[in-house]
């Protein structure tokens, strides 16, 4: 239960709302009152825009839910040390040292995936390159513990602010790496330093991380792998991230849990029955057979239940298959004068066409095949509009 639901309101998410769907929720308020594309509404865009900000810190969601508003208010203001904090990128108390450790970096990977994956699910491993601290100086960087000494240049901070005229009387504050100890804050003597690393304090190593790829996970989702990035000296280490793509299936197309299937048929089955075999992902093979006295028109599309995508964390649950159904005619010139008679006795006779006298005679082309869909090029009479259809087209409908 929370105090109050005004900012989730503002926002149109419920007050359990994730940390993604407030931050699509806030994209989709942003976009619609962006003073850019909505003049006047700069007030209502700085003010979904705070919402946002409050909503996405864990620590003033919390404080919210619990005491509403007020308890935003009486927030004591971040002091002088919070403001270095800021500054220069990791705590610091009023001596100026660290108070904690920095969080490091988290290391992103593309990690391809097929469908097959996907659909069935996977364990596999990934290997990464990563630095360690070394084992032999425990990341010191030197043979005994106090043989590094504070850097005199930047006072053992690690960084060193600069002073940057910008013109017309204004100065800019730059922060930058120590140029004498690196970043470091201390100094190691060569005869001092650790021979396991050369004072470096970290060590390049690779290591092989256990993926499991679950059902139903979908393509742009990630898995993450706790405390696996640089370990460095001083730091927490970051996280790895790998970053699902599905590679493209030369049988089937992915739409959330709908699966689309494109087969083709030759006019005789169109007309007279048809009898397809399926090669489904999980290594089944499902037959699809039209109905008795059905005739299937080119575009026709089957709707297969529970032959879909299984859904992420409850695969039991699955999608629709979607199979396209395309007519293959016989090519010119194949149809002789006696097939003619012949189909003209089994098939209904084409409605009369009364031809006015005066009408015209005129020649044709067929579209090149390259023109697909019935598109015209631009700059041709019926073109479509934006906003029209160029033609109908079946798709698959998420869940």
């Amino acid at each position: 239960m929370v105090k109050e639901t005004k900012f989730y309101d503002e926002l149109g998410v419920a007050p359990d709302a994730s940390p993604d769907d407030i931050k699509r929720a806030y994209r989709k308020m942003a976009m619609k009152y962006h003073p850019d594309k909505n003049p006047g509404m700069e007030d209502k865009f700085k003010e979904i825009t705070h919402i946002y900000e409050l909503l996405s810190d864990p620590e003033k969601r919390q404080l919210y839910d619990e005491e509403g508003e007020s308890g935003l208010e009486d927030k004591p203001q971040m002091d002088e040390s919070d403001i270095l904090g800021a500054m220069f990128g990791f705590p610091f108390n009023m001596g100026g040292k660290r108070k904690g450790k920095k969080q490091g970096k988290d290391s992103a990977f593309i990690f391809p995936v097929a469908l097959e994956d996907l659909y069935n699910g996977k364990q596999t491993t990934y290997k990464i390159e990563r630095t360690v601290l070394c084992q032999k100086c425990n990341g010191t960087g030197s043979k005994t513990p106090k043989a590094a000494q504070k850097c005199a240049s930047c006072n053992g901070n690690g960084i060193k602010v600069h002073l940057k005229h910008m013109g017309f009387g204004f100065i800019q504050q730059v922060q930058a790496a120590c140029e004498e100890c690196g970043g470091d804050g201390e100094l190691i003597s060569p005869e001092d330093q650790c021979e396991g690393c050369s004072g470096e304090k970290v060590l390049e190593e690779e290591k092989n991380l256990d993926v499991y790829i679950d059902k139903g996970m979908e393509h742009g989702q990630k898995v993450a792998f706790s405390g696996e990035a640089d370990h460095l000296p001083g730091t927490t280490p970051g996280d790895v991230i790998l970053v699902l793509k599905m590679d493209e299936h030369p049988l089937f197309k992915r739409a959330k849990n709908d699966l689309l299937y494109q087969t083709k048929i030759t006019l005789l089955e169109a007309l007279c029955g048809f009898e397809i075999v399926i090669p489904h992902l999980d290594g089944r093979s499902l037959v699809l057979k039209s109905a008795p006295g059905e005739v299937v028109k080119p575009g026709d599309t089957k709707i297969i239940e529970g032959e879909g995508m299984p859904q992420y964390k409850n695969p039991f649950e699955k999608g629709k298959l979607f199979v396209n159904i395309d007519v293959a005619f016989p090519p010119t010139g194949s149809i002789t004068p006696d097939h003619v008679k012949l189909l003209s006795t089994i098939l209904p006779q084409p409605q009369k066409v009364e031809v006015p006298k005066d009408a015209e005679q005129v020649a044709s082309t067929n579209m090149k095949p390259e023109t697909e869909e019935g598109e015209l090029e631009e700059g041709e009479e019926g073109y479509p509009e934006d906003g029209e259809e160029g033609g109908s087209r079946v798709q698959c409908h998420p869940q």
